[in-house]
Formats: structure tokens, sequence, C-alpha cells
């Protein structure tokens, strides 16, 4: 490509009969752009790169996940470090099967298991962050210990 100039209107897209992901492009100067994209879930996939909004190359890609991996998985956020009793604690996990590829397929889902009684929480899948939004409560105020399960279904 002779192109001098970076900057073209190019954009992607990928989606399947019931998902679809935002591919993100980066220029990398003189007509080269990289392309990322995450399936959200297992499946068939139509990619799609447009030109001045033009469609000008359309491929099938298929994404296979394999189970969540508990060890592989990374939980986040400052309901993990403290908070005030009595107020919700928020925390992402971040699922990975074992080749750290992000997993939130509806085959698996996370159970939120709390070691002492005094606790309550629940954790839901974010389609758009690839990510599952966590919180825990208590009402009472001490040192509390969370674990969190893979529970299939």
């Amino acid at each position: 490509n002779s192109r001098q100039v970076p900057g073209d209107a190019f954009e992607a897209s990928l989606a399947s009969s019931s998902h679809s992901a935002a591919a993100v492009l980066t220029d990398q100067s003189l007509g080269l752009y990289h392309v990322d994209f995450t399936p959200p879930a297992s499946g068939n996939y139509t990619l799609t790169l447009r030109l001045d909004a033009v469609a000008f190359l359309t491929t099938n890609v298929s994404a296979i996940y394999g189970e969540v991996s508990a060890p592989d998985s990374v939980p986040r956020g400052v309901g993990l470090s403290g908070g005030v009793a009595g107020d919700s604690l928020p925390f992402t996990i971040a699922p990975f099967d074992a080749t750290l590829r992000a997993n939130i397929e509806g085959t698996s889902s996370w159970s939120l298991v709390l070691v002492n009684s005094t606790l309550s929480g629940s954790c839901s899948a974010n389609a758009t962050s690839l990510l599952y939004d966590c919180s825990w409560l208590t009402s009472v105020a001490g040192s509390h210990y969370l674990a969190v399960r893979i529970m299939s279904g």
C-alpha cells in the first residue's frame, strides 16, 4: 500500500444470531490497521470490515471457550479490601478459561458463597464488559472471608 497519510474511516463489527461485540481498530499508520475483538460466547460470528461505511470484507469467525477456570480468573474492586457494614460492597470478576480467554457464556454462572452466615451477595454477567459484576453485604463489622464458586447451568 502506497498510502502516506493515516486516518481512513475504517469500522469493524462482529455479530452472530444472538451476540454482537465491538471490534476496535488501531491505526498503525501508512495503510495498516490492527483489528481486535473478543466474542462474548462460543459460536460462529461474522466479522465485517467497512471503509467509509461501505462493507469491503466479510468473513466467518469461530470462537470456542473452555470451562471457566477459577485459578485463572481475576477478582478486583474496592469491595474486596474493606467497606462499611450495611453498605453494598462491589467487585468484579474477569472470568477466564485455562487458556486465558474471557468466558461469560450462559453455560456457566457464578455463585457467591459466603463463609460467614451474616453475609449475603450475588454476581451477574455483564456481556458488555465481559465481567461478572458482584457485590456483598454484611450488617456485622469485622473481618469476613468470601469464596466465589463456579456453578454449571
